[in-house]
């Protein structure tokens, strides 16, 4: 790891925070599919241009000696535009500052402080500074557009330059666009027509995602604000539409489209958009595609604006953008840094719209799942004649070369001529974050980007303890002075560290845009010359005018008269667009071990070879992963209590999946399953314990995967506290154990989820209470007492029944410990001379070694406070908190649907239960009496008792504490015939916290009933209240004790 650069003291650190979606619980993020649409090497015009300039930007250190304070994450964007005198400059604007840079890149003026435009203007645009910044330049009216949010109180800042000055003056705003709520990940973009006044569509074009306001808890909305008036500094009016998120709708990421170039035709509408994808967002769509909003506005009249959505642009191939944990930490570490964050399922700023003569296109990317939980980039092209409506696809494909490295946080943009270029971060297990792009020019084939991936500038450090924030944007912007030149800004780090991120600016341009398009005397597309013969934007093959040409089709292998395949040479040999096993002409031959009926034997320390290529698809249901790909089958044994270990990590050609069950043919039942494991390059391993009898193994793929491997299957002992009964312990505060989960198997329900899911294997520790707050730790933060671990690490915490599993509460990562590396610790409260059941697993399917330390705050435990494991529900105990040593009276423990007394004449009441089930005690001593105790809520009760079962009395019970001595108020239900089991009274006493009581019979047993059962009835004519001791008003009840109100799960 490199050494830290000397730098400021940061103070204060903010994050700028991001809101998860509700789950609606109606996107299933298991239905994941392969993504044909990941482009493959083919045919291009040129390479992608090199830089022209690559400067550093804006950094941490400048927050830090500008503002006082460091920030994650970035919120990097910029734009290119003129100054006052005419001269080009950039202006860069990230949490929490901006700068102005010229175009060798030097900074000129700043920086700033983000809210600087609002000095003066009072409320909180003025005091806050909160960040989510955009800067645009408006180039149809030569004029700088600034906004930042003020997110708690739903307003929008905005400050428009007087001129072209960008040092001010400005016309200044302040637009609560969600009045009651907060205004998250607001984005922006200039719209015009070409006209002004209140006929035209003139706006600058907005999108929240609201949390609270009008939308209800979670909403998606989309607006425009009155640009006219506000370029001159007027009143200006907006106007919002609302989505509610519901369930089966609630799609992520909309942006607003931000025009570049030419103006569209008079009256033509702004576009939103948002990529859809229909396994994992809340969707109402069957299919993948881009879904279209159009906002038309009536100044004069804003009620009777319209926002009316299109049919939705269908994508050329699925995409999956459940990437990770469908939503953050989804992009691997790197040399010691952490996981980041790659906002899965947003549509990424900006959405460019350009209008050609005769057309309109948008362009479009989000962060998908390129396979085996690898970022790539799904990009698209929409097109529309009207530039308004009738949105088709004119071409979109997946961005992910075959190199193992993740591609994220994208931002696309157009030229001119229809060149395409899209930047974003990258890294990889061995390269640090860095800052790149490729291209495509307007001819190249539909889909790709072949230019060839170039280097803004390469990072050199990694991000550690900053929330895994990066990002949350970027931004592509094209000069409008030439309209060819792309400028692109976003993060990287120099230096590893923590809140201490770096930026970059670059700019880069192809040549071909300078030059004029010229319609020559033919103008028909020539479709070999690399130009735009008839200037329609279009290039060679991909103009629709040379869909027949014999350059841009399929054609026969030379020599080859009759076009006859060859069906193991991966070609298309006879043009049909169908390759070898697609083309139904080549037979399929499949693997002898195809059927489960003829699984393979593997033994033990054995390596086999297998192909899915020509397999067919089992429908054997999920099983620990979805099986959507054709597989093959072995057979594994060992003996029973070792571990079985099938692996083809590293050992394939294609992304893999394991599935074990065992049972016979047709008649399955699963055992594990995995996809892809930590190391293995969309290759796994499947770990389970033996039981002595033969399992069967199938080797399947991702998505629709098939290829070739190599099968390993290997068999271990798993460590000796596998399971919950053979925990390690009692450990006591101060110890610190080393342990792996390697070789562990994975704990099954019931009630196992425990303050977080359980999800990989685990190893179980038993932990004496001291009556303090303890803590179970494999945090990461520097100092051996507190542990720690070379995995991703979860701890969960139960009460020490094994059958039971009681949970008490877990955690997954605990970064606000300082626990690095994904490693946590889990405090809770404990009672004295209590056993407790600690479990350290993993996150997902992770698995390694880790220090358990165990710690003691020192501070007793509040009476009341901690889980007292007595084997009833918190929320159903009538003394929650109070643990209950076995020395103590506690014979005749009454628990439900338990019977018989016996022993000593004392037994602990019921829980109290507002459901009214009832909880029985039957005598044993021969009088055929029977007690039933129903409890109805903390602290009182029914009791009834009836002799031969025949007649029921009923009683209500009101206790308190022991300080007052004896204190049972009964009162006696008249309307119940009187037994002959009389005169037998019972004094109570507390046992512990108010309400949890002792039954001690102190008179004389009336002649049928047993003392044991402790039965008293007033006389028949009394049918008032009768007091035994003081007067006591009854005990108020107390509310259930949260386990960690703190704890959010990610899962």
């Amino acid at each position: 790891m490199a050494a830290p650069a000397p730098q400021a003291s940061p103070g204060e650190t903010r994050e700028v925070p991001i809101g998860e979606k509700p789950d609606l619980g109606t996107a299933d993020p298991s239905n994941a599919r392969p993504d044909a649409g990941i482009q493959a090497p083919t045919f291009f015009m040129g390479p992608t241009p090199a830089p022209g300039l690559s400067v550093p930007g804006l950094s941490e250190q400048d927050n830090i000696a500008t503002v006082g304070f460091a920030v994650v994450p970035p919120d990097t964007n910029g734009d290119i535009g003129l100054d006052g005198a005419g001269n080009r400059i950039y202006i860069q604007y990230i949490n929490s500052i901006w700068g102005v840079f010229d175009v060798t890149g030097a900074l000129i003026q700043g920086p700033f402080a983000g809210n600087s435009f609002w000095t003066g203007f009072g409320g909180p645009c003025e005091t806050n500074n909160d960040g989510d910044p955009v800067v645009l330049y408006d180039d149809y009216a030569g004029q700088w557009f600034f906004s930042q949010f003020s997110v708690n109180e739903g307003i929008q800042c905005v400050a428009i330059s007087a001129s072209s000055d960008p040092l001010g003056p400005y016309h200044r705003y302040a637009f609560n666009v969600t009045p009651g709520g907060a205004n998250d990940y607001p984005k922006l973009g200039v719209w015009a027509d070409g006209t002004t006044g209140s006929a035209g569509q003139s706006a600058y074009t907005f999108t929240t995602r609201d949390f609270g306001g009008a939308g209800g808890s979670f909403s998606l909305g989309a607006g425009v604000m009155e640009r006219d008036a506000m370029l001159v500094g007027a009143p200006a009016s907006f106007i919002k539409f609302i989505n509610p998120c519901i369930a089966g709708d609630c799609i992520e990421g909309q942006l607003p489209p931000h025009l570049a170039g030419p103006t569209p035709p008079v009256g033509t509408c702004p576009t939103f958009w948002s990529a859809v994808d229909a396994a994992y967002d809340d969707s109402p769509f069957a299919v993948d595609g881009y879904r279209n909003h159009t906002l038309c506005v009536d100044w004069s009249n804003l009620g009777a604006s319209l926002y009316t959505e299109g049919p939705l642009v269908v994508a050329s191939t699925n995409f999956d953008r459940f990437l990770g944990n469908g939503f953050s930490d989804c992009i691997s570490p790197v040399n010691g840094g952490e996981v980041l964050d790659c906002l899965a399922g947003f549509t990424m700023f900006r959405a460019q719209y350009r209008w050609f003569d005769g057309n309109a296109r948008v362009v479009l990317n989000t962060t998908v799942d390129a396979g085996g939980d690898r970022a790539g980039i799904r990009w698209a092209e929409t097109q529309s004649a009207d530039g308004m409506s009738g949105w088709s696809l004119r071409q979109d494909g997946t961005y992910a070369p075959d190199d193992g490295l993740e591609r994220w946080m994208g931002s696309i943009a157009q030229d001119r001529k229809g060149n395409i270029a899209l930047g974003y971060s990258v890294t990889s297990g061995t390269l640090f974050p860095s800052v790149r792009y490729d291209t495509r020019m307007g001819g190249d084939a539909a889909g790709t980007l072949p230019g060839g991936e170039v280097s803004c500038h390469e990072g050199t450090g990694a991000q550690v303890a900053s929330s895994n924030r990066w990002g949350d944007y970027s931004s592509m912007s094209v000069d409008p002075t030439d309209d060819c030149t792309f400028w692109y800004t976003q993060e990287y780090y120099e230096t590893t560290g923590s809140f201490d991120f770096d930026t970059r600016i670059c700019s880069f341009g192809f040549a071909d845009c300078e030059q004029e398009c010229t319609i020559d005397e033919d103008p028909e597309e020539t479709c070999t010359d690399g130009l735009d013969n008839d200037c329609d934007a279009d290039f060679d093959c991909f103009d629709s005018d040379c869909a027949a040409d014999a350059a841009c089709v399929c054609v026969p292998d030379v020599g080859q008269e009759n076009a006859e395949l060859d069906c193991s040479d991966g070609l298309d040999n006879d043009c049909d667009g169908l390759v070898d096993t697609q083309d139904s002409d080549c037979g399929p031959v499949p693997p002898e071990n195809d059927f489960c009926e003829d699984a393979i034997p593997v033994e033990c320390g054995e390596t086999v070879s297998g192909s899915t290529i020509l397999a067919t698809f089992d429908d054997t249901g999920f099983c620990g992963t979805s099986n959507t790909a054709p597989g093959v089958w072995y057979s594994v044994s060992a003996p029973a209590g070792s571990v079985i270990i099938a692996s083809t990590c590293n050992q394939a050609n294609y992304d893999t999946k394991l599935s074990a069950f065992n049972g016979e043919c047709g008649d399955l039942e699963c055992i594990a399953g995995n996809d892809d494991t930590a190391g293995c390059l969309f290759t796994t391993e499947l770990l389970w314990a033996a039981d002595g009898d033969e399992d069967l193994l199938l080797v399947h793929g991702f998505g629709t995967a098939t290829g070739d491997f190599d099968l390993t299957v290997t068999c271990e002992v798993p460590p000796e506290n596998d399971v919950c009964e053979d925990a390690i312990g009692p450990l006591v505060a101060g110890d610190i154990v080393s342990g792996s989960t390697t070789l562990a198997t994975l704990d099954e329900p019931p009630d196992i989820d425990c303050g977080t899911s359980v999800t990989a294997p685990g190893i179980w520790y038993e932990v004496l209470g001291t009556g303090n707050t303890m803590t179970a730790s494999t945090c990461n933060d520097g100092d051996p007492a507190t542990g720690g671990a070379n995995y991703d690490t979860k701890i969960s915490v139960y009460c020490a029944d094994c059958e039971v599993k009681e949970c008490i509460g877990g955690q997954d990562d605990n970064f606000g410990a300082g626990c690095a590396g994904f490693t946590t610790k889990f405090d809770w409260p404990t009672q004295a001379g209590a056993t407790y059941k600690v479990l350290v697993h993993g996150f997902s399917s992770s698995t390694g070694d880790f220090d358990l330390a165990i710690l003691d705050d020192g501070e007793p435990v509040p009476p009341g406070v901690a889980n007292d494991c007595d084997g009833i529900a918190e929320e159903f105990d009538v003394c929650p908190g109070t643990f209950i040593p076995e020395a103590a009276p506690t014979t005749g423990r009454l628990k439900p649907n338990m019977s018989a007394l016996t022993g000593p004449d004392v037994f602990e009441t019921a829980p109290p239960n507002p459901q009214g089930v009832e909880y029985t005690l039957v005598d044993t001593a021969g009088c055929s009496c029977e007690q039933i105790v129903e409890n109805l809520g903390v602290g009182g009760g029914h009791l009834k008792h009836g002799c031969s079962f025949s007649v029921m009395d009923e009683w209500l019970m009101f206790l308190e504490d022991s300080s007052c001595g004896d204190c049972l108020e009964a009162r006696f239900d008249p309307g119940c015939e009187v037994t002959e089991c009389q005169d037998l009274i019972c004094s109570f006493d507390s046992f512990c916290c108010n309400f949890f009581w002792d039954s001690i019979c102190v008179g004389e047993a009336a002649e049928f009933c047993s003392p044991d059962i402790c039965l008293a009835l007033p006389p028949a004519e009394d049918a008032g209240p009768l007091i035994f001791g003081p007067d006591r008003a009854p005990v108020a009840p107390v509310e259930p004790i949260s386990k960690d109100p703190n704890y959010v799960p990610k899962e």
